[in-house]
């Protein structure tokens, strides 16, 4: 399969792998990709990926959901054209309960408004349904002015907590963990 120019990740002779000339950081988007591949029996139904951006996981939620909207925010640095509707994390225009899973990958950092957006990732979310939620921790600023958080896997869990989430796994992505 030829490399389409722009995306993060491509699928070659099977293996899903970053496409190195799309990003500043190949350990760190391998390791997301391992991990995206790893939970994507969670990623099933109708799919909600807050913040998509150019979609770079849809190559993977593509063969396990039925159907998937991306959302984001007009000023996004990414090209919008894979965008479905714009919103932001912390208003988000569907009905509670509408999707079976939501994927939101390095955004919450983002929105300045954090703890509406895990709200209303919870008010989306049906019951029984899977979020699957990453976020960086020892990251540089990026995409300023609009980086204003970072989660230590503590916060992350009392924040998911708080909403009604239970948490049934957290990994920690390079580092040393205790």
């Amino acid at each position: 399969m030829s490399i389409k120019q722009g995306f993060l990740i491509k699928k070659d002779n099977g293996r899903i792998t970053v496409n190195w000339q799309k990003t500043t950081s190949v350990l760190l988007n391998e390791l997301h990709v391992d991990l995206i591949n790893e939970f994507r029996r969670y990623l099933q139904g109708s799919l909600l990926d807050v913040g998509c951006g150019e979609k770079p996981y849809k190559l993977i939620y593509d063969y396990t959901c039925e159907k998937s909207i991306g959302i984001d925010v007009e000023q996004c640095r990414h090209d919008q054209k894979d965008v479905d509707i714009f919103a932001s994390a912390d208003s988000m225009p569907f009905d509670d309960e509408s999707f079976d899973t939501v994927l939101c990958t390095n955004v919450l950092e983002h929105v300045a408004d954090m703890e509406e957006a895990f709200r209303e990732i919870s008010r989306v979310l049906r019951s029984g349904g899977y979020a699957v939620i990453s976020v960086p921790f020892l990251y540089p600023v990026h995409e300023s002015p609009y980086d204003y958080y970072r989660f230590t896997r503590y916060g992350l869990e009392h924040k998911l907590n708080d909403n009604g989430f239970e948490v049934e796994k957290i990994v920690s992505l390079g580092g040393v963990c205790f």
